[in-house]
């Protein structure tokens, strides 16, 4: 996930999680997406069919939600532009 969606995820209104499928195989996919002036924006879905259930899916990307929200990104930014202006 870049900074950039984590951004989005941190700081975005309506930011709902969704799923996909079910596959051939009765698996499903997960999905993150912002709502905004009604259209949907997904930012985040996952690379393949492995969760046994819509509610699963969903639940997981839920968690991701949280993890991203507990996390300080200034501090991440702040690292980031050290780096690149040679600052160690």
């Amino acid at each position: 996930m870049n900074l950039w969606t984590m951004l989005v995820i941190q700081n975005g209104n309506d930011i709902r999680c969704f799923a996909l499928g079910p596959n051939e195989k009765g698996l499903w996919a997960g999905g993150i997406a912002q709502y905004k002036d009604g259209f949907h924006h997904t930012w985040l879905t996952t690379s393949s069919y492995g969760f046994y259930s819509a509610e699963g899916a969903k639940e997981t990307m839920e968690n991701i939600i949280k993890e991203v929200r507990r996390l300080d990104l200034g501090t991440e930014i702040r690292k980031i532009n050290s780096v690149f202006s040679g600052e160690t």
